[in-house]
C-alpha cells in the first residue's frame, strides 16, 4: 500500500476556505465511492492541514479526477502561506483509522 502525506498552512484569513473546499472533496468521495483509495486529512489549530492519501497501486486518480478536488487545487497557492511538503510512504501498519472503526 502506498501512502502520500501532504502537508501545509494555510493563511488565517483562509484557512476556513481551505476546509471548506476540503469537505466538498469528502461529499464527493463519498457520492463516487472509489474502492481503490483512501483519504484522510488533519488541520491543526494553527491552520497546518495535513493530507493522507492511501492506494494499493499508487496513483491517486480517484481523487484528482474529482471535481471538487480540481476546485479546491484552482487557488490553493493562493490560500497557503509556503510551500507543500510531500512524501511517499509504504504502510507497514494501521489499527482503527476513522471510518473503519466498529465494522
Amino acid at each position: 500500500m502506498q501512502c502520500t502525506l501532504i502537508t501545509y498552512a494555510a493563511r488565517p484569513e483562509c484557512r476556513e476556505d481551505n476546509a471548506a473546499k476540503v469537505r466538498a472533496v469528502f461529499k464527493e468521495l463519498e457520492s463516487t465511492a472509489p474502492t481503490d483509495f483512501g483519504y484522510l486529512v488533519l488541520a491543526t489549530d494553527a491552520g497546518e492541514f495535513v493530507h493522507i492519501t492511501f492506494s494499493a497501486s499508487g496513483a491517486s486518480t480517484s481523487l484528482t479526477t474529482l471535481e471538487a478536488f480540481r476546485e479546491f487545487q484552482w487557488d490553493h497557492a493562493q490560500r497557503r502561506s509556503g510551500e507543500i511538503a510531500r512524501n511517499a510512504y509504504s504502510l507497514v501498519g494501521a489499527y482503527g483509522l476513522p471510518g473503519t472503526m466498529n465494522r
